[in-house]
């Protein structure tokens, strides 16, 4: 899996009219592209490791 892409958003975007500050990531999952997230091992732990605030914002 590799990061394509992070933008952060000021203001109402696309994606949040509520929150003003926003981090907008674009994953490349290579070759587990076509398969669903829970068929990937360890895909949602890995993925709260590298971004624990992710998960405590909600």
């Amino acid at each position: 899996m590799k990061i394509r892409e992070i933008n952060a958003m000021r203001g109402p975007n696309f994606w949040s009219i509520r929150r003003h500050k926003l981090i907008v990531m674009v994953l490349d999952l290579e070759e587990m592209e076509e398969l669903p997230t829970n068929k990937i091992d360890g895909f949602a732990d890995r993925i709260r490791e590298m971004f624990p605030s992710m998960y405590s914002h909600r």
